[in-house]
């Protein structure tokens, strides 16, 4: 199944970097935009229709969201391209030291 022009259109600039993440109901994957350089985070949400929260989320600009650059939903999936936020996430955090204060 192909894709459409609004899909080509998306990931016209990415070029595939590595797989974070691939579970039954999603797929995350890291890109690098060949223009600007940056790291762009590409999410497919399989079997589900979720262009309406993009959609919703494309247009808030806030400092603790991340930018949601565009989406499209096709052949049953909803790909979505957004800003790669650097640093250590929870999970490495937790890995690398047994207990944290209350500020941490």
């Amino acid at each position: 199944m192909g894709h459409s022009n609004k899909y080509n259109f998306l990931m016209d600039k990415l070029t595939f970097v590595s797989e974070v993440r691939d579970t039954e109901k999603t797929n995350v994957s890291v890109y690098l935009h060949t223009e600007d350089r940056s790291n762009r985070i590409v999410r497919i949400c399989k079997g589900r229709d979720v262009s309406e929260v993009y959609n919703a989320l494309q247009n808030v600009k806030h400092p603790n969201l991340v930018t949601i650059f565009g989406y499209v939903y096709e052949n049953g999936n909803t790909y979505v391209v957004e800003e790669q936020v650097g640093g250590t996430n929870l999970a490495e955090m937790i890995a690398a030291q047994d207990s944290f204060s209350e500020d941490e």
